[in-house]
């Protein structure tokens, strides 16, 4: 159950949710988006020819044109952890995979053809990749919790080697990355969003107050627990919990004011979201559900009843 205090909710006029694709069958069916069906839909992002790619409980499933497929790509043991777009280019983390020596393996890969290609492959035992972005000149940034020695970093990779920028909270769990090239990241623990200059490594609270979690939109948002985010024309979106909420940026990188699009607060894990206003939506929390926006609208990944929703 969560409590929440003092929350002020204000929510964006005509906004309404629906089922984009899959019906909750749980299973692997590709067809028209009105027939398609998932087994987990959880990481999802939009390449720049408007296809939608979801890792889908470690397959690559694409939406495109209406109509949904399953990339198959080699070598057949490595699944989808994390996929994002740069450009029409397609990455993704692996899951953990052995190799014949029996040790695990996990990484960074990139889909060239039917080959998926590593960029970075390291040791499971070591370190985990919790989200990854790309800027505009194709550098990948990652958040790594590095087990070995207990901490958590942004980093970065260039081609084989990766590099440490800076130690961070360990509750930060989501980023994404800004048209400047600089990253937004998420603490779903203390319940803030805290911006990364690059080029100066200054790391700046951007909204929220830490360890003061609640829902508050308006000119000094507050956030309970943002797990997915997402930037797109000077807005940050946000899954926070089970809202999707919205911060409008001004030219200073500052946050200028936020609002809801869709979701209420429920105690519910597996509530039936009906489609219709999006207000009224109990949306179902999940750490693997994420965002992406598309003209204008947001698509959400559901794993919990294995479809996606569009907020409009």
């Amino acid at each position: 159950m969560i409590i929440v205090y003092d929350t002020t909710i204000k929510y964006a006029a005509n906004k309404t949710i629906s089922t984009y694709a899959g019906h909750g069958a749980r299973k692997r069916y590709d067809s028209t988006v009105d027939k398609m069906e998932f087994l987990s839909p959880e990481s999802m992002d939009i390449a720049a020819d408007g296809s939608i790619f979801i890792s889908d409980s470690g397959a690559i499933r694409k939406i495109s044109n209406g109509k949904s497929e399953t990339v198959e790509f080699e070598p057949s043991y490595i699944s989808s952890a994390i996929v994002r777009c740069y450009g029409n280019d397609v990455y993704f983390t692996t899951n953990a995979f052995e190799d014949e020596s029996g040790e695990q393996y996990y990484g960074i890969v990139k889909l060239s053809g039917n080959t998926a290609d590593g960029i970075y492959i390291t040791e499971a035992v070591y370190s985990k990749i919790t989200d990854f972005d790309i800027d505009s000149k194709g550098n990948i940034y990652a958040l790594i919790n590095n087990v070995g020695m207990g901490a958590n970093y942004i980093a970065r990779f260039n081609k084989d080697d990766m590099e440490y920028l800076k130690e961070v909270d360990q509750g930060f769990t989501c980023m994404t990355i800004d048209k400047n090239d600089n990253i937004f990241l998420g603490n779903s623990v203390k319940g803030s969003i805290y911006y990364y200059d690059v080029p100066t490594g200054e790391l700046r609270l951007f909204a929220g107050v830490d360890d003061n979690t609640r829902f508050v939109d308006g000119p000094d948002p507050m956030f309970f627990e943002p797990r997915s985010l997402f930037y797109k024309d000077n807005s940050l979106y946000i899954m926070d919990y089970n809202l999707l909420r919205r911060i409008e940026i001004n030219n200073g990188n500052i946050a200028s004011y936020s609002e809801t699009f869709a979701g209420k607060i429920s105690t519910e894990l597996k509530p039936q979201t009906k489609d219709g206003k999006a207000s009224d939506a109990e949306i179902a929390p999940s750490y693997l559900m994420e965002i992406g926006v598309l003209d204008g609208k947001v698509y959400i990944t559901d794993p919990v009843n294995d479809v996606l929703r569009v907020v409009e």
